[in-house]
């Protein structure tokens, strides 16, 4: 987490203070969520007796419920990461005399987007795993089946928005939305195109075949074929997310942010909407992302570029080595959990209309739910396993 610090500007750092907690589970975002009034909230237990068996048993419910749905796809499995890291989140509240409370869902951090529409509005997104799992929870706590409006409300009840600004979508080819999707200000949102990110490799695995081993070299236009293979799978799923937000009224902009490993071994994964981001004490805002290759990483900054109103000042990378464990334990915003005290609708207006256009979302502040003019005065919780990140 000193990697987050030392990227920042010094009148960025200065606003921000990094809480580093130990922990069982470096998954940060997904265990726990912090109320305006201090309190602890962690998602509804599925109470299975091991860990094991509560992974198999949510493993089921979840391939049932994407099969009924006609989803397919090797998306991972919401898999009670929560489990430990609520444990811990149970043990530090009793430990600090914070108040504690379950709540009625079962909604893990990296499946749930905040942000404020154009008329200010706080919103949240959810993929529709958290909807199926919720429902199965109340299900089981209720004796009786539950509707998915009815899980949807619950939801809605438990991360402080209205019902009718809750907008379930498929999982967008991954099994948690911060992994695809960046919501910026304004009611505009950021969806992955997996088909040119892997135009884009393709590319530049081109450019760089003479510098490649003879081996992979060889192998070269099949792993090409295979790459894009997998992109036109994912794609699908990106295109129905696309198409909901904007049936729902969201603007809606495609970009490349997810790169898989194209030579396992040798190259690293890349994941450009795993973010965090603030605002300076100079009302700049900017946006903290994973890093990686140079030329992605000019690609990503040059579409943010294109886009006026999204509210960001500045982008900052960090070093691209903090990816080789991406895959197995998330990227920045999996690991981090901001904490605040929100902005009322007045302030948030405020400053907006002294910036003149939209201020960044609120991305990663569950007690805020307002553009995240609120994040630097933040403090945050990171994962102690995030390595460099």
């Amino acid at each position: 987490m000193s990697t987050l610090a030392e990227v920042l500007a010094p009148d960025e750092r200065a606003s921000l203070s990094v809480v580093q907690r130990t922990a069982t589970s470096p998954w940060t975002e997904d265990d726990r969520e912090y109320g305006v009034d201090g309190d602890v909230r962690i998602p509804a237990r599925w109470g299975a007796p091991s860990r094991q068996e509560t992974l198999n048993e949510v493993r089921t419910l979840q391939q049932r419920a994407r099969t009924e749905r006609g989803v397919y796809g090797n998306f991972g499995v919401q898999s009670m990461v929560a489990y430990l890291g609520a444990r811990d989140a149970v043990e530090g509240s009793i430990a600090t005399e914070q108040p504690l409370r379950e709540n009625l869902s079962y909604a893990e951090g990296g499946n749930v987007l905040r942000g404020a529409n154009a008329a200010g509005d706080p919103y949240a997104i959810v993929g529709q795993d958290t909807v199926e799992l919720t429902r199965a929870v109340l299900a089981r706590d209720l004796g009786r089946p539950v509707s998915a409006t009815e899980a949807e409300e619950a939801i809605a009840h438990d991360l402080g928005v209205a019902p009718t600004l809750l907008y379930p979508v498929e999982q967008p080819g991954d099994f948690h939305l911060d992994m695809a999707m960046l919501p910026l200000g304004g009611g505009q949102i950021v969806v992955n195109d997996a088909r040119e990110a892997a135009a884009l490799q393709a590319h530049w695995l081109r450019e760089d075949a003479g510098m490649l081993h003879g081996g992979y070299a060889t192998g070269l236009e099949a792993r090409i074929a295979r790459l894009k293979r997998t992109a036109n799978e994912r794609a699908i799923y990106e295109d129905q997310v696309a198409d909901a937000l904007r049936a729902q009224g969201f603007e809606v902009h495609r970009m490349a942010g997810v790169f898989p490993s194209t030579a396992p071994g040798r190259s690293l994964p890349m994941n450009f909407f795993n973010t965090e981001a603030g605002v300076g004490a100079d009302d700049q805002s900017f946006l903290v992302m994973m890093g990686g290759d140079a030329r992605a990483q000019a690609y990503v900054q040059g579409r943010l570029k294109e886009i006026p109103s999204s509210g960001i000042d500045r982008v900052y990378f960090l070093p691209a080595d903090v990816n080789a464990n991406l895959l197995n334990e998330g990227g920045l915003n999996c690991r981090v959990k901001a904490i605040g005290e929100p902005l009322s609708a007045a302030e948030v207006r405020a400053r907006r209309s002294r910036r003149g256009r939209p201020a960044v979302s609120n991305l990663n502040c569950p007690s805020c739910f307002a553009p995240l003019i609120a994040a630097p005065f933040c403090r945050i919780a990171a994962g102690s396993r995030a390595g460099a990140a």
